[in-house]
């Protein structure tokens, strides 16, 4: 509340020997207990919580399904609508609606042909239409951002009568009160704008997938043929931009000749407002859309003999995104894959991938990331069941490979242009990187599952270990003689490793009754190896020998981690109080990052 506010801003002050800035008694007073109608306006004790937003969120969803079919075609028909509203307290009047809210119905056809005993085609059309209404500016920073005590929501009509509008004297109404003294603007005045914008969204998703099985030329060959093509659109149906007046009642001048008391936001704008103006059909916006068209055609082998199961895959698939009208986006690949186990005791998979992404020059373009894995079943050893009946299941694996990656803050790495920016001035784009190529990590797990008393008690432990090498990251040492920067280089390697422990206990008293507890604990460790770090920077400034921090995870190209202000000693991280207090001027990573720009820029 707004007297327990300002009673502490007055401690705060005091602390700072800002003696002269005291709220006197008598103010503190007026907050608590206003003696007027207008003092309680003068000094406000708001909730602005209670004042924008309802105690809930009303949410509504229905769906009706629809399955069925005979032997040639089978269908599956869903239909789905959801409603989501919002806790704030929107206005409605006419074609004006700033309130939050989300209608989305959603659809799905699939279809199955069975044209032969060996031949099955597949037709899946899914997607989702969504009408989504905003206010023109969202409260929500100038809510958890605006004191209780600095100006009161809004101004009632009745405040009107009292004290006039010397300038507009037959003016009548509520009126918006302004944000004066705070960082922030007014939550009841920025909800209660007209403004607000409509959109229109569609996506579809559909497939045509097409299986033949080739067992008259060998048993268990069969093929696979898939198309998928995904579009979305979405478009401003409504738009209104559009801002009240809003107002500053200057106290003092209440009952002065020749004042006015009430001080408007923007002077030049004229008491009688000006017609709305609602666009319709998505004037002064850009629609918003974009296609992903995906192909693949796979070669399947699955076949036992007695005791030993084979299986194999062959896949070649290609992806094509077009967005609005930039180039369409391309990659491709090829996959293989051989298993075989024997008795469902001894277990062998080998994958191949050799992968292409757009980023690379032509001669760097493709990757080639083999894989293996092997496993041993003990548990189904004759041997290990006489000696321990009770345990059910105890397998040990292991697997060795290779992953790619081709992420890159710049789309062609290899090529270099001039552009022309949004001031109109053209520029040269980064240095081109002719060399540059796929990102790989070197895994390895080495895991252990056991299962205790029909699985009542089950158990897995992997120890896992990474070597990260070539990785795409932003040159930090060019000379300044080049004038320029370069386009992500393979500048960077990582090495993590650690374990991870699960475990359940789960157990079934009665056939209708079951519960389980699960426990699941992990550790792990990761470090640069190296990062282009200046050669002569202090230890702080370098990024190898440190953990892949958040930070770090930024420099490096790594999406959906935010950067986190952390402090660094002399060798490392802050690990302990101790380390707190024998470092009293740490060091400031988000400074130190910005310190790193500004010197890419010079």
């Amino acid at each position: 509340d707004s007297y327990t506010t300002m009673s502490m801003l007055n401690v705060a002050r005091m602390n700072e020997q800002q003696f002269n800035l005291l709220t006197p008694d008598n103010i503190l007073n007026e907050y608590r207990n206003p003696s007027t109608a207008l003092n309680a306006l003068r000094y406000p004790n708001v909730n602005w919580f209670d004042e924008v937003t309802k105690p809930f969120a009303p949410m509504f969803n229905a769906n009706f399904n629809i399955t069925g079919g005979t032997e040639f075609v089978k269908y599956f028909l869903s239909l789905g609508y959801e409603y989501q509203g919002d806790f704030f307290k929107g206005q409605k009047d006419g074609y004006i609606d700033n309130r939050y809210y989300n209608h989305k119905f959603n659809y799905r056809i699939n279809v199955d042909f069975t044209l032969s005993k060996t031949t099955k085609l597949s037709l899946n059309v899914g997607g989702v239409i969504k009408a989504k209404n905003n206010p023109g500016r969202s409260p929500w920073r100038n809510l958890y951002s605006t004191g209780p005590a600095r100006y009161p929501a809004y101004f009632p009509a009745w405040v009107l009568d009292m004290v006039p509008d010397t300038d507009y004297p037959d003016a009548t109404g509520v009126r918006f009160a302004q944000n004066f003294g705070e960082y922030s603007g007014n939550p009841y005045t920025t909800l209660h704008q007209p403004s607000f914008n409509r959109d229109l969204g569609s996506k579809l998703f559909t497939d045509l997938i097409l299986n033949q099985k080739l067992d008259n030329i060998l048993e268990g060959l069969s093929v696979n043929g898939k198309v998928s093509l995904s579009t979305y659109y979405e478009n401003r149906i409504l738009q209104l931009s559009y801002s009240y007046p809003d107002y500053q009642l200057l106290f003092d001048n209440i009952g002065v000749p020749g004042a006015n008391p009430w001080f408007r936001s923007n002077d030049v704008m004229d008491f009688h407002l000006q017609p709305y103006d609602i666009n319709v059909g998505g004037l002064n916006t850009d629609p918003i859309y974009y296609s992903d068209l995906y192909y693949e055609l796979a070669l399947n082998y699955n076949k036992s003999f007695g005791k030993h199961t084979v299986s194999g895959l062959a896949l070649f698939n290609r992806q094509q995104k077009n967005k609005e009208t930039s180039f369409p986006y391309y990659n491709e690949g090829l996959v293989g894959r051989a298993t075989y186990d024997y008795n469902k005791k001894y277990l062998l998979e080998l994958n191949v991938g050799y992968t292409g992404s757009e980023r690379f020059a032509p001669d760097k373009r493709f990757g080639f990331f083999p894989s293996a894995a092997v496993g041993w079943v003990i548990s189904e050893e004759q041997f290990f069941k006489n000696a321990a009946p009770w345990v059910n299941k105890l397998k040990v694996r292991y697997s060795d490979g290779l992953v790619g990656s081709d992420y890159a803050k710049n789309r062609w790495l290899y090529t270099s242009s001039y552009y022309k920016d949004d001031r109109g001035y053209i520029r040269e784009d980064l240095g081109p990187n002719i060399y540059a190529q796929w990102e790989t990590a070197h895994k390895r797990d080495l895991g252990l599952e056991l299962g205790l008393f029909k699985n009542v008690l089950t158990f897995s432990i992997d120890f896992f270990d990474e070597y990260r090498d070539k990785m795409l990251v932003t040159p930090r040492t060019v000379t300044m003689l080049v004038g320029n920067s370069y386009k992500e280089k393979n500048l960077g390697s990582l090495k993590k490793h650690g374990f991870e422990i699960e475990t359940e206990f789960r157990k079934s008293p009665t056939p209708d009754f079951e519960y389980f507890v699960k426990g699941l604990f992990g550790f792990n460790e990761n470090r640069v190896i190296f990062k282009d770090d200046p050669k002569y920077a202090p230890d702080y400034w370098k990024l190898a020998g440190k953990p892949l921090t958040d930070l770090l995870s930024v420099e490096f190209g790594i999406e959906g981690l935010e950067m986190n202000q952390v402090q660094l000693t002399d060798s490392g991280y802050f690990t302990s109080v101790d380390d707190i207090q024998n470092n009293p001027a740490p060091i400031d990573v988000t400074k130190l990052y910005f310190s790193y720009y500004k010197f890419l820029d010079s």
